[in-house]
């Protein structure tokens, strides 16, 4: 199997020992020089126990003692996760990890979403793009952090956000929130961070008119989704029934000048994309489990509405086509992904109920992230090189061949991310143990790539594995 070199770059997954000294003493989280545990040991015993699931500090004290050849005690690490300055020293590593990790998001070319990226790259100067997901915590910290109310009372909850800029990898803010803060209560934060010239791209959750008014005050533009029900109106500002307009239209593509807002409306722009009929199908599929659940049946309209992804933008047709904005909307699925793969491929909430204390719990947030983060990017080098691994002699002529189908629009084989997330975690736990030198981390890479393109059922079980070898 060919492997790319870049793979010895994915290597280096954790900062230096010494850029993990000076962000911890720049945190406070490290005051003098350390005896005996170092922060970079602390921060891999996290990560490890994170990987199995096993985030109490017996397992965080044992790895501890792994790393460094000491013996530290379960009350110790307790002390030194419980530190005030624990989740700043967390979040700070973050942040470099994903600003060096992140760098690697675009460089996959060949597709329309590349090539709309390499026009986006001359008209906007950052490409902005902000998500959230809710974390469930153990019910002890529900007064530390509070989540929603139900009849039972007060529940616990993290609410993990994350901004970045999708040209450059560059993190532009990733932060903590109490569960209970959605995210219309922090759609304005991002804006003090907006510079004249960005792009940022949001979904529905964060759809505000007054936040549209300031983003293009500022000199920036937007990208979203348009809620259901939202009063939407033509240029002369007569409603229009939208389901029933897309009816009409045979092109697959919807672009017009738009009102949206019943009172004080925003002015701007409406482009309207029809999606694959396999994810129209599982978009209705979604749609009518949800409505179940709530006794209800889904109305004609909503269902057509599932063959359309429409989005409101402020950017001119003159800078940027309509089907370049409906292109240019792909780049969240990155931030889907991000969360989606945590949450189904690596057990997000197995560890999360755990009863422990604020500031541990903080960490063990930011240390997940982080593990999302490589994972993301591993993904999709597994992807080359599953297409590396695939191709026939001549090298060079496959690689033309794969050249073409990309021009053409067509998708090259890819692992599916959730699988490759479930994967990736005992790759990921031996890296973070320092079980793994470069060249054994490329040939296991290579083996989780090909791993994760079987199918469940037909993968032997470790027994017949051993079998096979014996025999």
């Amino acid at each position: 199997m060919q492997i790319p070199k870049t793979v010895v770059a994915l290597t280096s997954l954790i900062p230096h020992s010494k850029t993990l000294m000076a962000l911890a003493r720049k945190s406070r989280f490290v005051l003098r020089i350390p005896r005996k545990i170092w922060p970079d040991q602390i921060l891999r015993a996290v990560l490890v126990a994170v990987c199995d699931g096993t985030p109490h500090f017996r397992a965080i004290a044992k790895s501890l003692s792994d790393l460094s050849g000491e013996s530290p005690s379960r009350q110790a690490v307790f002390e030194r996760l419980k530190h005030e300055a624990a989740p700043a020293f967390f979040a700070s590593v973050f942040r470099h990890v994903i600003s060096e990790q992140g760098r690697r998001f675009a460089t996959v070319g060949g597709s329309r979403l590349e090539r709309t990226l390499e026009k986006a790259r001359g008209v906007f100067g950052r490409i902005l793009i902000e998500d959230g997901s809710v974390l469930p915590l153990h019910k002890s910290l529900a007064d530390q952090l509070r989540g929603t109310s139900n009849q039972y009372g007060h529940c616990a909850s993290l609410r993990l956000r994350w901004a970045f800029d999708f040209l450059s990898g560059e993190t532009i803010d990733a932060e903590l929130y109490k569960g209970h803060e959605n995210d219309m209560s922090t759609t304005f934060d991002l804006i003090t961070q907006l510079k004249s010239g960005d792009l940022i791209l949001r979904d529905m959750g964060y759809f505000c008119l007054n936040v549209f008014r300031e983003i293009a005050g500022l000199g920036a533009w937007f990208l979203t989704r348009i809620p259901e029900g939202t009063v939407i109106c033509n240029a002369d500002g007569h409603e229009i029934n939208l389901p029933a307009r897309l009816r009409r239209e045979r092109s697959g593509l919807l672009e017009m000048k738009a009102r949206v807002g019943r009172e004080n409306p925003f002015e701007g722009r409406l482009v309207a994309a029809r999606i694959e009929p396999e994810k129209a199908a599982e978009r209705r599929c979604k749609l009518r489990r949800k409505l179940r659940e709530e006794g209800k049946k889904p109305r004609r309209a909503q269902l057509e509405m599932c063959d359309w992804v429409v989005v409101f933008t402020n950017v001119d047709a003159d800078l940027m086509d309509g089907e370049s904005v409906a292109q240019l909307y792909r780049a969240r699925w990155m931030v889907e992904i991000f969360f989606k793969g945590m949450k189904s491929g690596q057990d997000l909430e197995k560890w999360s109920r755990h009863r422990t204390n604020e500031n541990t719990i903080q960490c063990l947030a930011y240390a997940q992230m982080m593990i999302g983060v490589m994972s993301i990017n591993l993904w999709r080098m597994m992807g080359r090189i599953v297409n590396l691994d695939t191709t026939s002699k001549p090298v060079l002529a496959e690689r033309r061949e794969a050249e073409v189908e990309a021009e053409e629009g067509q998708r090259l084989k890819m692992i599916g991310p959730i699988m490759a997330f479930e994967s990736l975690v005992p790759l990921l736990r031996n890296v973070f143990s320092r079980m793994f030198s470069v060249g054994k981390f490329r040939k296991e890479l290579g083996r989780v790539a090909r791993y994760a393109t079987q199918e469940k059922r037909s993968r032997i079980s470790l027994d017949e594995s051993i079998l096979n070898l014996l025999t």
